[in-house]
């Protein structure tokens, strides 16, 4: 079976001697190609000169932003539910409008066996993933996380769980690379889609003039939604 060899994270910094001295931390659970989404944010007036770090685990994220807060994070929803940090200022929508989506469990399989085992990406922190699990996926068997976006399709494949949750965005790339069929056995609850976050009592600047389209590598617009 094919694995998704192609979809290869790197942790990827750009630094642009920034006058302002704003920084951007972004951490998605979706697979993308990181040079991409930052070629794109850097074309952005707003954020041309803003010192942008796009990591591939949350852990990471967590470690650079222990001393200072960035100024602006790019994050999924479900991280500002249980991390204070942070305080949502401007949503991020696909083209089509909608505030949240719905995670797919997917597997090989057309029925989910009795016991079933459930592949996810650690997009909370280890200490609030069973919690969020529960809330948006309570019929999911026993769980195992990953860290990494590009590993959870391996997990499946590898034979690891029986099923994988994943985002209909990061389906969509899964299967852009695979030719093995995936059967969705069940939908998650809805959850919010990412969002644009600055700390508490943060103000960064010209976050309203960040064009629309900045955020397209990720099939995101910057917007209210509907």
């Amino acid at each position: 079976m094919k694995l998704l060899r192609n979809l290869l994270f790197v942790t990827f910094l750009t630094h642009a001697g920034a006058a302002s001295g704003q920084s951007v931390g972004v951490f998605l659970p979706w697979i993308y190609e990181t040079k991409e989404l930052v070629a794109s944010m850097k074309s952005d007036p707003v954020l041309a000169k803003a010192d942008i770090m796009v990591f591939q685990k949350l852990e990471d994220f967590q470690l650079a932003s222990t001393s200072k807060p960035f100024d602006i994070a790019i994050l999924p929803a479900s991280y500002g539910r249980y991390n204070s940090t942070y305080v949502e200022k401007v949503p991020l929508v696909p083209k089509s409008g909608e505030k949240s989506f719905k995670h797919l469990v997917v597997s090989f399989k057309k029925e989910a066996p009795a016991d079933f085992s459930v592949g996810v990406i650690d997009e909370v922190g280890r200490k609030n993933l069973r919690k969020w699990m529960k809330e948006v996926c309570s019929r999911c068997g026993k769980q195992k996380d990953v860290k990494k976006a590009k590993d959870l399709y391996n997990m499946l494949a590898l034979g690891s769980v029986d099923a994988i949750m994943v985002s209909p965005f990061n389906l969509e790339a899964i299967k852009r690379e695979s030719a093995a069929e995936l059967f969705v056995l069940f939908t998650a609850e809805p959850e919010n889609q990412p969002m644009i976050y600055v700390p508490k009592g943060g103000n960064f600047k010209g976050l309203e003039n960040i064009k629309p389209s900045t955020f397209s590598p990720l099939g995101l617009k910057v917007g209210a939604g509907k």
